[in-house]
């Protein structure tokens, strides 16, 4: 609610839920058990920050591989850059 000219998030006294208008809702960040971010991030005005191995909306999915996609494919690029021979 707004009290002259402040805002007092809902639930009061809830440090989750914050900012100038009450914008950013780190409820966003727990799963069904509770855990922030899946326990592999953290969370900043509503949204994950995934630890590195790590995303998903909630940081519920594991990388298989740590390279970005830029990375992955110059190892497969042939010199004219076909990838993986074509095949």
């Amino acid at each position: 609610k707004c009290e002259c000219g402040q805002c007092t998030c809902f639930p009061p006294g809830d440090s989750r839920v914050y900012g100038k208008q009450c914008e950013c809702d780190d409820r966003q960040c727990e799963d069904l058990e509770g855990n922030i971010c899946g326990e592999h991030g953290t969370c900043s005005c509503g949204r994950c920050i995934c630890e590195a191995g790590w995303f998903g909306k909630l940081c519920q999915h594991a990388r298989k591989c740590n390279m970005t996609e830029e990375e992955s494919k110059s190892h497969c690029e042939s010199s004219d850059d076909i990838l993986c021979s074509g095949k």
